[in-house]
């Protein structure tokens, strides 16, 4: 059967792989070669299609001067994702190196490749998603090339005190047009310590439950789902969103109207945060709503198991670096503002005080 192009129905790549033969000659005899599944590292269908004539073009070359088609970064993905790995961060690195045979790949090329597809991030970034993940890939298909990681950066991201969070939640909520999406986020991002990326994957229906007053992260960095228990004040904003209860997306653009799908690049930016923070004269990036919440947590608490279950951290050196020394009346001032992690409850319970306390 010649190539074709094939998708994955069991939904663990979105990916579409190429499948079928080509005709070549070995030895002056003719042979069918065999292409099992050879992924394509896009889910759009014109660009598998140029792929696909790629990778005919490929075998043919082979056919010409006599000798197997070299393998390509595409077979060591393919590979990669036929063990069960996971495809994060894949999408960008088989689109700049998908087409290169192995012996081309080069720290410089791949370094090169990096900044393009990373314009403006830091080097931790690029660790995490770009040469972390093209030596996993290196590393399970046998090559001996090992990258050289970009260096790490050093941590300057500091935590936002409760009324400068209580000043950035007030900007958010401050527009010309009725959005109670902007605050609530806001007030998520402070409240549970989630990343943003995290937040905005949440279904309004199936992730949140006021009655208990929890909510549960199923598309983690660390591919581990997670459920945490509500501080009063986000119970309350939650309570108020048009959406709560209904499926879809939790958090939305004002009148409802949904967030575009994530940048696989850039993740979510939330600009609106930054503006609001510039409003109010606070130096931010909404990082920092990580940092505080861990901060508040452990002023309260002093609990870093807890705060290390509550936040995805798989080692004891990430609550170190979210963490940070601040006086107990930091922790103090959020209780009062309805950031209190010392209890959980559902809604009922809270949603008096919390009113009282925003009046």
């Amino acid at each position: 059967m010649p190539l074709y192009l094939w998708k994955r129905k069991d939904g663990r790549s979105p990916y579409w792989y190429v499948r079928g033969t080509v005709t070549v000659w070995r030895d002056g005899r003719k042979c069918s070669e065999s292409i099992k599944q050879e992924s394509c590292g896009t889910a759009d269908r014109a660009e598998a299609e140029a792929i696909l004539t790629q990778v005919a073009a490929r075998y043919q070359r082979g056919n010409i001067e006599n000798r197997d088609a070299p393998a390509t970064f595409s077979d060591l993905v393919n590979s990669y994702l036929d063990a069960g790995k996971s495809d994060r961060y894949l999408l960008p690195i088989v689109r700049a190196l998908g087409d290169l045979e192995v012996h081309q790949l080069s720290q410089a090329r791949i370094d090169a490749e990096g900044r393009k597809a990373y314009p403006h991030v830091q080097p931790a970034t690029l660790r995490r998603q770009w040469h972390g993940v093209i030596n996993a890939v290196l590393h399970h298909g046998g090559i001996s090339l090992r990258l050289k990681l970009p260096a790490k950066s050093k941590s300057t991201t500091r935590y936002c005190t409760p009324k400068e969070a209580e000043a950035i939640i007030h900007a958010c909520a401050s527009s010309r047009y009725r959005d109670p999406w902007k605050p609530a986020l806001a007030e998520t991002l402070f409240g549970t310590g989630c990343r943003a990326g995290e937040a905005m994957d949440l279904d309004a229906r199936r992730d949140v439950s006021l009655e208990y007053g929890t909510m549960t992260f199923r598309d983690t960095k660390n591919g581990s789902q997670r459920t945490v228990t509500l501080a009063p004040r986000t119970i309350a904003a939650l309570a108020r969103l048009p959406n709560i209860n209904k499926p879809g997306p939790l958090f939305r653009r004002p009148k409802g109207r949904l967030y575009a799908e994530k940048n696989h690049v850039g993740g979510h930016q939330l600009r609106f945060l930054r503006a609001a923070a510039d409003r109010v004269g606070v130096t931010f990036n909404p990082h920092m709503t990580r940092h505080s919440f861990a901060t508040w947590f452990y002023c309260q608490t002093k609990d870093t198991l807890r705060l290390r279950q509550r936040c995805g951290w798989n080692t004891p050196s990430q609550v170190d670096r979210y963490t940070h020394l601040a006086p107990d009346q930091v922790g103090l001032d959020a209780v009062q503002l309805g950031w209190d992690f010392r209890v959980s409850g559902g809604l009922a319970e809270h949603l008096p005080k919390i009113d009282a306390l925003r009046a």
